[in-house]
Formats: C-alpha cells, structure tokens, sequence
C-alpha cells in the first residue's frame, strides 16, 4: 500500500502482507489507521478506489449500484475523484519504470529474514525515488 502527494512523492508505504490480502485488511492492520486524529487535521483526507470503505480519513469511490445508474452527482463526483486518484498509479508506474526488479521481485521467501531482505528492497527503491524527484536530470513533472 502507498499514499502518495500530488508531485508524485510517496509519503507512505508498507510492504509485507501477500498480493491477494484484501485492500481494507491492509489499511486496518496499518499503525496509520490507528492514529489518523494525530495524522490527519479536520479536512484532511485520503482518496481511495472502491475496494476501500469510507472512513473519517478516506473518501472511498462510488461503487456502481446493483440496479440503475447513478446520479449525476454521484457520476461528477467519481470523474473528479478518479482523475486525482490516477496521481497514484502513475506515480507506481514511474516507481517500477525506474526499477524494472519491482516489476517480477526475485527474491524466494523461505524464512523471516528472506521476507525482511525483500521488503527492505521495495522500501529502498521507494526512497530512492523520492530523492530523484528533486534531480532535474529525472524530471518526470
């Protein structure tokens, strides 16, 4: 899971659980989800894809209703939530652009420390993202 800002830093990351743990699972098991008064001030949120549950802190999409279309609204509100929240795929795929290995992660999990060894790699790439972002030999802005 990543949050990132709108310049494409990622503020917050974590790494560790498998790939078919459910979106909501994750976030409730983040020390984040425990302290959003001390993280997020009155107004301040995060913009989240419909697998998520809206939260005092996470504004969720729409989820298409079973039966019907949905109203203008709820279609205006979930055009300009996506276009906002595209900031964080792209900002996965400039991740992965500047480091193919996190593309197919070749490391075999076979104990704790094998685990530890591949979680520790994404964490680096993601901090040597962020510091590219301030090369301007790596202006992706």
């Amino acid at each position: 899971m990543a949050v990132c800002a709108d310049k494409r830093e990622i503020r917050y990351q974590f790494v560790g659980f498998c790939g078919s743990a459910h979106d909501m699972r994750i976030y409730n098991n983040l020390p984040m989800a425990s302290q959003t008064s001390k993280l997020f001030s009155p107004g301040e949120y995060l913009l989240a894809d419909s697998a998520y549950t809206t939260a005092a802190c996470i504004v969720a999409s729409y989820k298409k209703p079973a039966a019907g279309a949905m109203s203008t609204d709820n279609e205006r509100f979930s055009r300009y939530h996506s276009s906002a929240r595209i900031r964080i795929e792209h900002t996965i795929g400039i991740l992965k652009g500047r480091f193919p290995s996190l593309r197919a992660l070749r490391i075999e999990f076979h104990d704790k420390k094998s685990h530890r060894a591949a979680v520790d790699w994404i964490k680096a790439r993601v901090v040597l993202h962020n510091m590219l972002l301030t090369d301007s030999y790596y202006d992706d802005n």
